[in-house]
């Protein structure tokens, strides 16, 4: 940012100066005798304010550049709770922040202040309904965007500090698996290719080595090697998203962010496809993030489970004390959500959760659950809950947490005293 505004500023300063010495060179010798002023020492004067304004503005660059990347890259205050000591984990994400401009000068606060660790070999879930913030997450840990502050390290690498050449370089050691199987491959290009691509950007050993890891991983994937040369609407959906993984398996890398890479897929598919990446973790020694809508799902496939809501972290735990003894109320609202399978169950209308998520362009102050919260006090409204440990390894973000085996009617939702604060009442006032 700061050589894009020094380059601008040469350009109009020396837009300036042309159109002044221009001028200065077309006005007859008697106006400058008129003037009192030399026609060299005015063109000399000329030169010397704009030449002297681009070295000052040089000169401030490391100035600027110190301040931004202070601005941007430094985490706030003291390690969030759930992350584990520093060092051990492949992947450590502190205080990231992802912000979209949106019309009449609002923000989008997609995601706001996340911080998360996954160890080698480990598989990360991170759930929540649409719009809450997971894929943005996901596409900023391997900086696409890149993130508006916080740091992401990568086995030692900080990530957000790198760009161009350097951040490429690092591209092979971190892959995506897309949503939507069929959309994420290039459809003129033959299979082959789209997994051989990764290999054959970076040289990766000679055009015969490449072709037999290719195959190698069309095989490991289900996908037989000799319809490689056919092309993606060829295949099935579950086929390409076999492909999908393929692509992101070829060049060994150390993390691949799942993008809810099964809820385009029919059920039976899903498992297979399921099956797959929990084989292809054991034989490549992978470590994943695996993003999903699905808590039944997440739960059979993580070894830890992060519960997001409109861009905040909510519930960090392993899978089994989270799922039977969940902290936070918006936690257990999507666990009282799995379908069960009898068609004769009907679902309890107060564990229902009501209500629409609030718009990320001015989501609600304090607690952004207290709004849909059964649970909501005034507390709510002031204060921003903290990430603190309930149990061991059990982590909330609730001034009130869930006593195991509390239950929530969830049809009283948005009717506690923090709503008298939005009216304008103080928190003693009758609400």
């Amino acid at each position: 940012m700061t050589t894009a505004i020094v380059v601008v500023v040469v350009l109009v300063f020396v837009a300036v100066l042309v159109w002044a010495v221009a001028d200065a060179t077309r006005r007859p010798a008697h106006v400058w005798q008129a003037s009192g002023h030399s026609q060299p020492g005015w063109i000399a004067a000329i030169l010397i304010v704009p030449l002297f304004d681009v070295f000052y503005l040089v000169s401030l660059r490391p100035e600027l550049a110190s301040l931004q990347q202070s601005a941007t890259t430094e985490p706030h205050g003291p390690p969030e709770p759930q992350l584990r000591a520093d060092g051990q984990a492949l992947l450590r994400v502190e205080d990231l922040v992802v912000e979209f401009a949106a019309r009449g000068g609002q923000k989008v606060h997609a995601v706001a202040g996340v911080s998360l660790d996954i160890l080698e070999g480990e598989t990360l879930g991170l759930v929540g309904e649409s719009g809450c913030g997971k894929s943005t997450t996901g596409r900023a840990i391997v900086q696409l965007p890149p993130p508006i502050s916080g740091t992401v390290t990568l086995a030692g690498q900080e990530l957000t500090k790198l760009g161009g050449t350097a951040l490429r370089r690092l591209r092979p050691t971190m892959q995506m698996i897309f949503q939507d199987p069929i959309s994420s491959l290039n459809p003129r290009r033959k299979v082959r290719d789209i997994v051989a691509e990764g290999l054959e950007i970076w040289s990766v050993g000679d055009k015969a080595s490449r072709s037999a890891k290719v195959d190698e991983v069309l095989d490991a994937v289900g996908i037989d090697p000799a319809n490689a040369n056919r092309r993606p609407h060829e295949f099935s959906g579950g086929q390409c998203q076999r492909i999908s993984i393929a692509r992101a398996v070829v060049t060994e890398p150390k993390l691949i962010i799942c993008d809810e890479p099964v809820s385009a897929l029919d059920v039976s598919v899903q498992a297979q496809i399921i099956n797959l990446l929990q084989d292809m973790k054991a034989r490549y020694g992978l470590t994943l993030v695996f993003i999903a809508h699905d808590l039944a799902v997440v739960k059979n496939v993580s070894d830890r489970v992060m519960v997001m809501y409109l861009g905040k972290l909510c519930e960090v735990g392993v899978p089994d004390a989270l799922y039977e003894r969940p902290s936070h109320p918006y936690t257990a609202a999507l666990l009282a959500a799995i379908p069960v399978p009898d068609p004769e169950t009907k679902p309890d209308s107060e564990k229902v959760l009501g209500g629409e998520i609030p718009s990320p362009l001015s989501p609600p102050s304090g607690c952004r659950f207290r709004t849909r919260c059964p649970k909501a006090e005034a507390k709510c409204a002031q204060e921003e809950p903290q990430m603190r440990e309930i149990t061991p390894n059990h982590f909330a973000a609730c001034h009130f947490p869930l006593e195991p085996g509390e239950a929530l009617d969830f049809t009283k939702a948005g009717t506690g005293a923090f709503i008298g604060l939005e009216d304008g009442a103080d928190e003693d006032d009758d609400v």
